[in-house]
């Protein structure tokens, strides 16, 4: 197996500021030992690297912690940071593919799942999560416009982050799981932090703290996202009305729902629906 590269460059870090976009992407197998990136030396803007390993392995490495990638594993990087990652002859070679993302909303999700799995996640190469990641990568191409690719930005940070929060479900305070089943059930109404808290059975902000910590955002970013989410599979219906989707998702009007809409994705519902037909 010889040394391959691919790469996709799209926009420069000070080209656009969007909420989320894909910087660069690529595939890789490295068979050199050469093949070696001190991390404290990139920048100078903050931007996060996803890397799928999809066989054979290297090494990832914080401080005195060594993390093996090998076949089925995510690794999450921030740039800078004091970590490196490299082909460290654990195995005969290291194929992957990955992703440099930017943007406000992929510091957010990026640094929490981070935080909470040490940059590394073992999903196996069967996995629905790295099976959609790898979806991804095959929808780039040179000529990827900005709205896709902020789509597509969006698309890794979601599947990234729900696999985190399956992951660690179990782990989750029965406080916690009672007021999300509360959510997955209520999304559509309105709801409050009062709400939220009655139903946990906690004090206001002894629940807000908790639910952030175990879940990695405040709780009104989470029912934002589970709307959007929500929002995006009614789009792929071509008789409902955006209005109609609105209110199903939970959004008090059209216009409102347009606004949060394009905030997160670079593109209005309308456009978005253009994009998957």
């Amino acid at each position: 197996m010889d040394e391959v590269f691919t790469n996709y460059r799209f926009l420069q870090p000070a080209d656009y500021l969007l909420q989320n976009q894909i910087l660069n992407a690529g595939y890789e197998c490295r068979r050199d030992h050469s093949y070696c990136y001190n991390n404290e030396l990139r920048g100078p803007r903050t931007s996060f690297l996803i890397q799928l390993t999809l066989s054979g392995g290297g090494c990832l490495q914080k401080g005195n912690t060594k993390l093996q990638q090998q076949a089925g594993s995510i690794m999450m990087v921030e740039f800078p940071s004091k970590t490196q990652y490299y082909f460290d002859g654990s195995h005969d070679h290291w194929e992957l593919f990955y992703f440099i993302l930017e943007g406000a909303e992929v510091q957010r999700i990026l640094r929490s799942v981070i935080q909470k799995f040490n940059g590394h996640l073992s999903c196996g190469l069967s996995s629905v999560t790295f099976k959609e990641l790898q979806i991804v990568y095959e929808k780039l191409h040179d000529h990827t416009s900005m709205q896709e690719n902020s789509l597509l930005a969006y698309k890794i940070l979601a599947t990234v982050y729900d696999y985190a929060y399956q992951y660690k479900e179990a782990a989750l305070s029965p406080e916690v799981k009672r007021v999300l089943h509360y959510i997955h059930q209520s999304f559509a109404s309105p709801l409050t932090i009062e709400d939220l808290a009655a139903h946990s059975g906690l004090s206001r902000s002894y629940f807000s703290r908790r639910f952030k910590k175990e879940i990695g955002i405040v709780v009104m970013d989470y029912i934002l996202k589970y709307r959007l989410n929500y929002a995006v599979k009614l789009l792929g219906d071509k008789q409902l009305k955006v209005q109609e989707i609105a209110k199903r998702s939970g959004f008090p009007d059209a216009n409102y729902f347009a606004r949060v809409f394009r905030k997160y994705y670079s593109v209005s519902p309308v456009e978005y629906r253009r994009t998957i037909q």
